[in-house]
């Protein structure tokens, strides 16, 4: 049986968002921290991870996770 696997990264700052659809309106989000969070995102593959998060989320957890790499 296949386990699903996932990959996640976490950015902080400013999200634009737009609602867009006629019938059924969803959320549609835009910005650098999108941006940037998809490409910290491409980093935990290679790197065999299911969690990056960026410098400045690390700086702002007021309790560090033990393991993490720099």
């Amino acid at each position: 049986m296949l386990k699903p696997m996932f990959r996640s990264a976490q950015h902080i700052g400013e999200v634009m968002v737009a609602y867009v659809g006629d019938l059924k309106k969803q959320p549609d989000f835009s910005g650098d921290v999108m941006s940037t969070t998809a490409r910290i995102c491409g980093h935990a593959k290679p790197r065999g991870r299911h969690l990056f998060m960026s410098k400045a989320v690390y700086d702002i957890l007021p309790n560090k996770p033990d393991g993490v790499q720099h």
